[in-house]
């Protein structure tokens, strides 16, 4: 199917971080020649000096460019929205309900892709600050249909803005009540994909083992440990990808603390810099 095309000044953006990623490009042939030329022909010890530099530049290049190309690949994501439609596939609103010990009965929601044929269901997880209806979410969803599977975008408690409450990384439950919705009880087999925390969701909820039919997990860029993601995560490096995942959370965040009154008031999570306050 024919994609709307972007927005004049989303366009303009897209192509500045092509344009910057190709500038790293050539940046790194460049010294890398320059440092071949230096040390050709020295013999055997400056052969080894001079792989030990060029290894050491493209080390440097990593911890300098690596990880913002990373973080703006996520923020970029979310300008783009996914147009594709399946004329094999049935989509619509999905809904089920989870019982807290805390915060009672809550309402989970996402989107359902129905292929009618199918016996396998892929279960995508968002991380931090998404939903069912991220653009990764939706783009990843689409690749399973063309698969010929079916696709649930499961958006985790709190996540699609109903205030209903707050999702955490070790929080498996809501994937195991979406799994025993009636509405997906036909799938003989059933496969969890998640980015990022989404990923560590699914790892751990393979592990608590929440449905007999699961048969395979995908974690994309997710974090292992969240204690050593988390001073990661808190490093001055990551200020302005901190600074835009934390305005999401807080938007989420305000709309449950309205609701669930056992929350910590909005107006002091919304002082934490760093996800240590707001743990």
């Amino acid at each position: 199917m024919e994609r709307k095309p972007l927005p004049g000044g989303l366009r303009l953006g897209a192509a500045i971080f092509r344009m910057a990623i190709f500038l790293c490009d050539v940046s790194t042939q460049i010294a890398s020649t320059d440092l071949k030329r230096r040390f050709w022909g020295r013999g055997s010890n400056s052969m080894k000096r001079k792989e030990s530099a060029i290894s050491d530049f493209h080390r440097c290049k990593w911890r300098l460019c690596g990880p913002a190309f990373g973080h703006l690949w996520t923020i970029l994501a979310s300008i783009r929205r996914t147009g594709h439609q399946s004329c094999f596939c049935v989509t619509q609103n999905f809904s089920t309900t989870v019982e807290d010990p805390v915060a009672g009965q809550v309402q989970l929601s996402g989107l359902y892709l129905d292929c009618r044929q199918s016996d396998d269901l892929v279960v995508l997880i968002h991380g931090l600050g998404g939903s069912a209806m991220s653009a990764y979410i939706q783009e990843a969803a689409y690749a399973a249909v063309l698969s010929g599977r079916s696709a649930l975008c499961l958006s985790m408690r709190g996540a699609d803005g109903s205030g209903e409450d707050i999702f955490h990384g070790g929080l498996t439950e809501d994937i195991r009540a979406a799994l025993s919705a009636p509405v997906l009880a036909r799938y003989r087999r059933v496969q969890l994909f998640g980015f990022s925390v989404g990923g560590h969701l699914a790892l751990k909820a393979a592990l608590d083992g929440v449905d007999p039919r699961l048969t395979a997990v995908a974690a994309i860029c997710s974090p292992l440990d969240l204690d050593q993601a988390t001073v990661a995560f808190d490093h001055p490096s990551a200020y302005f990808y901190r600074r835009y995942i934390f305005a999401a959370l807080n938007r989420l965040y305000d709309r449950a603390a309205a609701r669930r009154r056992f929350l910590t008031p909005a107006r002091i999570v919304r002082k934490a810099r760093y996800c240590r306050e707001r743990d």
